[in-house]
């Protein structure tokens, strides 16, 4: 028995010693939470990655990360895309804060038609516009009481 509580008590030491934890909150610019923003977290030495998405409250969470270097990226539709590099340190708890600038939006139109061609070496002026003449009115009688 004592060596079976001499070995669980090793094994969280050693557990808490090569993790940490990561958390953080994403964030617009006027500081409201972004939910379901995209967040990625990357080792700096190897190709050890897990992604979360961040919640209602804009939170997000990270537990077992082994120590080491890392990289967080944050994308959200409609905001630009946000970096930072953190180190985890054993037995730690990181708390960061992430703000989202907006985006740029970019938008085109493409407008299609022809252009009419214009005689240059007349001086007459044409007519372009394809639209019907207005008919003309009836010529207006002056009521009767005035003849």
């Amino acid at each position: 028995m004592r060596k079976l509580a001499i070995c669980l008590f090793l094994t969280n030491v050693l557990w808490a010693t090569i993790f940490g934890k990561i958390q953080g909150i994403v964030h617009d610019p006027q500081h409201r939470p972004v939910a379901g923003a995209a967040v990625k977290l990357q080792s700096a030495t190897s190709d050890w990655s897990q992604t979360t998405l961040a919640d209602v409250n804009g939170e997000f969470a990270f537990s077992a990360v082994p120590v080491g270097d890392y990289r967080i990226q944050i994308v959200q539709p409609d905001f630009q895309p946000i970096e930072q590099v953190v180190t985890v340190d054993s037995n730690t708890s990181r708390i960061l804060h992430f703000q989202l600038a907006i985006s740029l939006q970019h938008e085109s139109a493409l407008v299609t038609g022809h252009a009419d061609t214009v005689n240059a070496d007349s001086v007459t002026p044409t007519r372009s516009s394809t639209a019907p003449t207005s008919p003309k009115l009836p010529a207006r009688t002056a009521p009767t009481a005035w003849r």
